[in-house]
């Protein structure tokens, strides 16, 4: 696993990466900047069985 600092004192915990995802971000063509922002400003919501 790769951790990726937030470099600000929000509590927002980091983005951590694994070996496998990192290869994608490379294989796909787009930067783990593009990633770690769409993690961020996406919308979430509960998985199926509060999960």
């Amino acid at each position: 696993m790769v951790d990726r600092p937030t470099g600000d004192n929000t509590g927002v915990k980091p983005i951590r990466f694994s070996q496998h995802a990192l290869g994608y971000v490379t294989k796909r063509g787009f930067t783990i900047a593009e990633v770690e922002e769409s993690i961020r400003s996406s919308s979430w919501e509960e998985a199926e069985e509060n999960r």
